[in-house]
């Protein structure tokens, strides 16, 4: 669950620019929190060094939100953080990229709002079907994925600060939106009819 409390975030207008910082949003979902909380304010510290200025938004689950807080002012990155987020919709229409577990109700969040993402799979998701639905967005182009035991600092940071750039995050937003389907509830339910149909 992410939701609270509500913020009006502007909506986000194209591709990442100089003229304002890029816009990161954290997920914490599917524990999450504790990893990405540890990781992430060092990580856009980084990218910040690479050139491109980061402004968070960072919904903290279950760790204190205080404490990931400090966690940013420490590494000098602008964020707000929030245990909840009650506007999810407008989170993601705000956002240039996506930091986030890689279930599949995210994915399909992303993909509808046509965000980029660096997914990070849960290690022990049963099946690691969260490392197959990482992989399949990063093959997609919509995306990276980076399981926990291979995150290197710096070398995600060069990755993330490459997709933030006009040409490359443009192809991934492209890449995100073809993967979207927000049709798929009447999808299902068609298919429910028809597989039904004569039986009831």
């Amino acid at each position: 669950m992410r939701r609270r409390p509500s913020a009006n975030w502007p909506r986000c207008s194209g591709a990442p620019d100089r003229g304002r910082p890029a816009r990161v949003l954290v997920l914490s979902s599917t524990r999450g929190e504790a990893f990405l909380a540890a990781r992430v304010p060092p990580l856009l510290a980084e990218i910040e060094r690479r050139g491109i200025i980061v402004e968070a938004l960072h919904q903290s689950g279950d760790v204190a939100p205080g404490d990931v807080a400090h966690a940013y002012r420490r590494a000098g990155v602008k964020a707000t953080v929030a245990p909840y987020l009650d506007e999810i919709a407008s989170a993601f229409r705000w956002a240039d990229l996506v930091i986030a577990r890689s279930g599949a109700g995210t994915i399909a969040e992303a993909a509808t709002a046509g965000v980029p993402s660096l997914l990070v799979p849960l290690a022990d998701a049963s099946g690691d079907h969260q490392a197959a639905n990482a992989a399949a967005v990063a093959a997609a182009g919509a995306g990276l994925a980076v399981r926990e035991a291979e995150w290197h600092g710096d070398a995600v940071a060069a990755r993330v600060a490459a997709l933030l750039e006009a040409p490359a995050w443009t192809a991934a937003a492209r890449a995100a939106r073809a993967l979207a389907m927000p049709d798929a509830a009447a999808r299902i339910v068609a298919d429910c009819e028809t597989f039904m149909a004569g039986r009831w």
